[in-house]
């Protein structure tokens, strides 16, 4: 996935989860200034969790999909 197909579903921020399990410390990353064919895996060996210094392979970084605006089901009900 690109920050281009993200963004179209009004995904607007990463959110990066620290993976090593005495830390666990997740955040939000702001990725407006980064071009729309940038691929979100890319983001991985670029962050560094603020809480225990971990990297690369430690890093689990994914659209924040709560930042998603409902949508409409078939039936016309709400899901959220």
């Amino acid at each position: 996935m690109t920050l281009g197909n993200m963004r179209q579903l009004g995904v607007q921020r990463l959110v990066a989860y620290c993976l090593n399990d005495a830390c666990r410390h997740q955040g939000l990353i702001d990725v407006s200034k980064y071009p729309a064919d940038t691929e979100i895996p890319w983001f991985r060996d670029k962050v560094v969790c603020a809480k225990c210094g971990a990297r690369g392979r430690h890093i689990d970084v994914r659209p924040n999909w709560k930042e998603q605006p409902p949508s409409k089901s078939l039936t016309g009900k709400e899901w959220r």
